[in-house]
């Protein structure tokens, strides 16, 4: 049974310059979209550091790896970031196949991901 993708957003009580997107779900090519939509929605509200917590998601197809790909160059243009946190074991291994931790820097916890941002 397909899962469909649960997003939360937070703001951090002590970093409210720091925006946390919580997925719950799979991030496939159904449901990119919608993640999509809402990083557009940060970044049209001015809202360039963004921890994307994964911690409850099992599966990111190549659709989602490349949403979060897609917005980080106007996010670092305009002094932001991106960075994961939380990501299991599963989603790990394909983010580590596809080298793209030379783009975007995780962390074990969202906390981590945050206090990150200097």
């Amino acid at each position: 049974m397909i899962q469909p993708i649960v997003i939360k957003i937070h703001q951090h009580a002590e970093r409210t310059d720091v925006t946390m997107l919580e997925l719950h779900g799979q991030l496939d090519s159904v449901s990119a979209g919608q993640v999509e939509k809402t990083l557009d929605e940060l970044v049209e509200k001015k809202m360039y550091r963004i921890v994307i917590d994964l911690h409850d998601v099992n599966y990111v197809s190549s659709a989602g790896w490349g949403i979060f790909l897609g917005i980080l160059k106007e996010v670092k243009s305009s002094n932001g970031d991106i960075k994961l946190a939380g990501l299991t074991d599963e989603v790990n291994d394909v983010f580590q196949l596809l080298e793209l931790d030379n783009f975007l820097p995780t962390y074990k916890t969202s906390k981590e991901a945050i206090l990150s941002f200097k």
